[in-house]
């Protein structure tokens, strides 16, 4: 069910435990069961291709945000350390306690797919890499072939060498995607 574009306040990169609580309020979902999957990418690639098309200054706004000043950049490095990102307030409130806009935690897994207690509540995951276990997936639950467009391709080619101790820290901010993907 792709609700984003149709039904406010559904958001594209909303969370599974946000996303539940808004179909459990509506009377026409709530006795449906559904299943709740995600997809995941390396925590290095994503923070790295999230920096290059979000271009963050060094007040940590993005080329999105209001008062963004383009001719301030943050490194990469820097970003690491002192970034953070906001989200809805319903969101954080729906995720496990660590998660803090005051960082980019809010980018990780635990923030999409954990609910206040820590359980995950999505019943599948497939690595943004492997396109085709998610297609055969919803294929076979839709009954017609479906195709995934793979967006926001990053070349990792160009991203710095990290030091052990920014490893570290992506390792604590993302530690799904870290254990996952063998960061």
């Amino acid at each position: 069910m792709d609700l984003a574009d149709r039904s406010p306040p559904f958001h594209p990169h909303i969370t599974a435990p946000y996303l539940q609580y808004l179909l459990n309020e509506r009377d026409e979902y709530k006795n449906i069961q559904f299943t709740y999957f995600i997809t995941v990418r390396n925590p290095l690639s994503m923070l790295w291709s999230y920096y290059k098309y979000f271009k963050p200054d060094q007040k940590s706004l993005y080329n999105f945000s209001k008062g963004w000043s383009e001719d301030q950049p943050i490194t990469f490095e820097e970003w690491l350390v002192r970034g953070r990102l906001g989200a809805h307030r319903e969101w954080t409130s729906r995720a496990p306690s660590w998660i803090s806009t005051s960082n980019l935690s809010t980018l990780s897994f635990e923030m999409h797919a954990l609910d206040a207690d820590s359980h995950r509540v999505v019943d599948y995951i497939f690595p943004i890499e492997e396109p085709e276990a998610l297609e055969a997936f919803l294929s076979e639950r839709l009954e017609k072939r479906v195709l995934i467009r793979h967006h926001n391709k990053s070349h990792d080619a160009d991203m710095p060498s990290l030091s052990t101790d920014l490893l570290r820290r992506v390792r604590a901010l993302f530690p799904f995607e870290s254990t996952f993907y063998g960061v």
